[in-house]
């Protein structure tokens, strides 16, 4: 486990509560409909990918923030937010952070921990399919639209997304 401090200075936070409350802040205000399945696979993949930002990241070319977004897919959503069929969530983002999309930066992932769950979402919102709700469907989701090229396995991510809080929540 990291430190308060050292949490802070890797992913913008200090408590696994304050990742819960972002995921079901973003989903609520960036979700279409139901969302249930949208905050348990947001959590899996923050569980996953950082251990809700308890996993010391000591590398600056993987990943930003508790979902270890890299480089790449940053340009790509934010590519994608500035088409003219988001203006709705360009408003939302700068109403709910106070600042406009298009000047978040990559480093910001690393110091304002509610962004890091607004581009995984978007980055899920993205995708065509419907997110599904049980764990082995949610990891081959996970597997084909955030991780495909790494190194996740079924068994790994099982490990990591035990009793989640959004499991039985809607």
């Amino acid at each position: 486990m990291l430190s308060k401090k050292q949490r802070l200075s890797q992913y913008g936070i200090t408590s696994d509560m304050q990742v819960l409350a972002g995921i079901q802040l973003i989903c609520d205000i960036f979700s279409a409909d139901s969302n249930r399945n949208a905050k348990l696979l947001l959590e899996r993949t923050a569980r996953h990918e950082s251990k809700l930002g308890n996993y010391q990241d000591l590398s600056k070319e993987y990943g930003e923030g508790i979902f270890q977004i890299d480089l790449d897919t940053f340009n790509w959503i934010m590519d994608r937010l500035q088409e003219y069929n988001y203006l709705e969530t360009r408003k939302l983002f700068h109403k709910h952070f106070g600042f406009p999309l298009n000047t978040l930066e990559y480093q910001d992932l690393r110091r304002i921990a509610n962004t890091s769950i607004f581009l995984c979402r978007m980055r899920y919102r993205f995708v065509p399919d419907a997110i599904p709700a049980d764990s082995t469907a949610q990891y081959k989701y996970y597997k084909k639209w955030w991780n495909g090229n790494g190194a996740a396995t079924l068994e790994k991510w099982n490990d990591d997304t035990q009793d989640c809080f959004f499991e039985d929540r809607d």
